[in-house]
Formats: structure tokens, C-alpha cells, sequence
């Protein structure tokens, strides 16, 4: 969970989105709900992880963004192009950088707010998924070589 969100208020309403959301799909009973700054504090290499928060806010997908093989900037994604909207979102598959025999799967966007109800994008069968509000834009697989896994 991030705690680095420049909005309270939406930091709060994302919380208790992803409490809604573990009880609605009944996710494992152990399964935990921890803050960025617990996870940069633990050595999660035996998990499968699960992340919510833009990059910026989530201090733990702040520190891990450099070995992702998308960037998130100011007003865009940079995927396998550019993307630009004003609500732009990204749902992603990956190895757990700690650990890549484990999973990652990030729920980010540009802004806050735009993380909440994330889950409502049809999302499962492919690598990633980027949309802009409700509208996805792109979904598909990344090239996946010799543990490397890219747009290109």
C-alpha cells in the first residue's frame, strides 16, 4: 500500500479499495496487506506480490521502477510506445525483482485517484494492460528472453 501519495484522502480510499478487493475474491486467508515502507523492510523473495499505488507514491515501486520495462512519467507510459490520456492506467505481470520465480502483478496510474477501481479493466490473459479511464489502449505479452522481459 503506497504511503508516499501526495493526496491523503485518495491514500485512504485506495486502502480500503484493496480491502474490498482481497475480500471480494477471497485471496488467501494469510495473505497480508502491508504498507510500502513495511515491504521495503522485508525481504519478500518467497512471495508472489501484489501492488497498488502510482510509482512515485508507492515507495516500493519507486524503488524497483528501473527494472521494470515501462516508465511511467509526467502525463504518459512509455510501453512498447507512448501513451498519453487523462486517466491513464496500467495493470502488469512480472517476475518479483526479488525473487523472479515468484510473481509481481502492479496496479499503478498517473494519478492517484485513477487507482481506485483498477480492477474493473478486463485484465488476466495478457502481460499488461494499458488504459486510459475504462478504455484499454493496449493489451498484450512482453518478449520474454533469457529472464529479460521487454516490448521489444
Amino acid at each position: 500500500m503506497p504511503t508516499n501519495e501526495k493526496n491523503d484522502l485518495i491514500e485512504s480510499k485506495i486502502l480500503n479499495y484493496v480491502k474490498e478487493i482481497k475480500n471480494m475474491f477471497n485471496l488467501i486467508e494469510d495473505a497480508e496487506i502491508l504498507t510500502d515502507t513495511e515491504a521495503l523492510n522485508m525481504d519478500l523473495s518467497d512471495y508472489n506480490i501484489i501492488v497498488y499505488g502510482t510509482i512515485d507514491g508507492n515507495l516500493w515501486l519507486s524503488k524497483y521502477k528501473s527494472e521494470f520495462p515501462f516508465r511511467i512519467e509526467s502525463g504518459r507510459i512509455i510501453a512498447d510506445t507512448e501513451y498519453s490520456g487523462k486517466h491513464l492506467r496500467f495493470i502488469s505481470a512480472l517476475p518479483n525483482p526479488q525473487n523472479h520465480d515468484r510473481a509481481l502483478i502492479i496496479y499503478t496510474a498517473l494519478k492517484a485517484e485513477d487507482v481506485l477501481n483498477i480492477n474493473e479493466l478486463f485484465h488476466g490473459p495478457t502481460d499488461y494492460v494499458i488504459a486510459d479511464g475504462k478504455k484499454v489502449l493496449k493489451s498484450g505479452d512482453y518478449i520474454k528472453n533469457d529472464g529479460k522481459w521487454t516490448f521489444e
